[in-house]
């Protein structure tokens, strides 16, 4: 069985402990973390390792989490993400995302746009419309109005 070099961080990242003895158990989409017994926990993408508790821990919907990063971390606002994400996703064109950390996205109303990973809608002004919250506000043809929004 091989060894690997695991990293474990208790409290200050700047003192790590290594872990000499976790095996490479772990399938090739885990990742290999030592509890304090040295034995080998294989955490899921959308997992990070909770060194106090000594297991796998799910990330939140609206974060995600990489194979590089030791913590879960809140999606950017205009993207969103469901529980145990490894990435979040941009927010649908008609869609915006106004915060960081969403686990869903708001929808333009009638008169407004977006679009793909928007953080607000765009409102039409006066003489301008559109029927499609994906695309933006064209002007009205000859002969009609439309109000704000």
């Amino acid at each position: 069985s091989q060894v690997l070099a695991v990293y474990q961080f208790r409290g200050d990242v700047s003192q790590p402990q290594i872990c000499t003895n976790c095996s490479l158990a772990c399938a090739p989409t885990q990742t290999a973390h030592c509890n304090n017994d040295g034995a080998t926990i294989c955490c899921e993408y959308g997992q990070y390792f909770s060194v106090s508790n000594s297991s796998c821990v799910d990330c939140w919907a609206g974060s995600f989490i990489t194979e590089s990063m030791s913590n879960c971390s809140a999606c950017n606002a205009g993207q969103y993400s469901g529980p145990r994400a490894s990435t979040c996703i941009a927010c649908n064109g008609g869609m915006f995302g106004a915060l960081q950390g969403a686990s869903v996205c708001g929808r333009c109303g009638n008169g407004s746009y977006s679009f793909p990973g928007s953080t607000s809608c765009t409102f039409c002004k006066a003489g301008t419309y559109t029927n499609d919250t994906t695309l933006p506000c064209q002007n009205c043809s000859l002969g009609t109005i439309s109000g704000d929004n």
